[in-house]
């Protein structure tokens, strides 16, 4: 079998990068689109663990056989629905490691890596479910996270909201609210677990590319490969058309930002887990969204609609 591996971090903390530097190296492999784009994120874990009950019941299994099938992620892994009956009966780490496992040996590969952000608050049940997994955690500066997840979310999600006051003062203080459970986070699992976790920041692999990635190689045990210096993907970047990072918030934003970092790292990681935990209560009762599936056509029959 290929050793697991797992890239932790908040989103726009630089794990997409990070996951494409890997997956240009000949002996890791991870889900990939062709360049280019890059690196896919399976949810597997925050959105698809557990949502269908006891895979020992043969008719649950099959429900989450259709959904994988019908997958961006796992149809581009190279999935069959007789093949994933054949995996049955099952668990669903199992069926994942399976997966995974396969498309490495396929691609000749030692190393596999899954990257999506929401898995850094499973990190602990993953580890416990794969043993012989390691961990690279990255994180980014919190002020160049808020323009960048402003950016995106207004552009992509909120283009109408993007100049309304109101709006930006709560997304700013969602935004910091996040960035300071993920960083909490990451440290309690690198403490418990310093054998298995490697945790590195982005401007550090930025500014140091080579030896960086040399150390996060040894760390998951694999010869350094020049390939990995690559730049066969585009950037993940929520600036482009000549927009600053620096232009995106106002000084008295700014400001807000350093206040709201200074109370919310006063909050015990528990406390600040709890708006995670409901939005993850609230995922499983909801219908998968649209992103997750490679076309409507294929959603699973009888399905609700998925939700954008």
């Amino acid at each position: 079998m290929a050793r697991p591996v797992f890239v932790l971090g908040k989103q726009r903390s630089g794990t997409t990068w990070l996951g494409n530097q890997l997956v240009q190296h000949p002996r890791i492999t991870g889900v990939v689109n062709k360049p280019p784009r890059g690196i896919r994120e399976s949810g597997y874990f925050t959105h698809l663990y557990g949502r269908y009950g006891d895979l020992a019941n043969s008719s649950n299994y099959m429900e989450l056989v259709t959904v994988l099938c019908a997958s961006n992620f796992f149809q581009l892994a190279g999935v069959e629905k007789q093949w994933l009956y054949s995996l049955w009966p099952t668990t669903y780490a199992d069926v994942f490691r399976a997966i995974m496992d396969r498309l490495a040996e396929s691609r000749g590969a030692d190393v596999w890596i899954e990257k999506t952000p929401g898995h850094t608050y499973k990190a602990d049940m993953i580890a416990r479910l794969y043993p012989d997994a390691r961990f690279v955690a990255i994180k980014r500066d919190l002020e160049a996270i808020v323009p960048s997840d402003i950016v995106r979310i207004s552009t992509q999600q909120k283009p109408d909201r993007a100049d309304d006051p109101v709006w930006r003062h709560r997304e700013i203080r969602r935004i910091v609210a996040a960035w300071t459970y993920y960083a909490k986070t990451i440290d309690a699992f690198a403490a418990a677990n310093p054998d298995r976790v490697l945790v590195t920041t982005y401007e550090a692999l930025r500014a140091d590319r080579e030896p960086r990635l040399r150390a996060i190689c040894d760390f998951i045990g694999v010869e350094f490969d020049e390939k990995m210096l690559g730049d066969r993907y585009v950037s993940n970047t929520s600036f482009r058309g000549g927009r600053k990072r620096e232009d995106v918030l106002s000084d008295a934003e700014k400001r807000r930002v350093r206040r709201l970092r200074r109370l919310f790292g006063l909050m015990p990681r528990g406390l600040l887990g709890l708006a995670h935990g409901l939005k993850h209560r609230r995922q499983q009762n909801q219908p998968l969204q649209q992103r997750f599936f490679a076309d409507l056509h294929l959603m699973p029959e009888g399905a609700p609609k998925p939700i954008d």
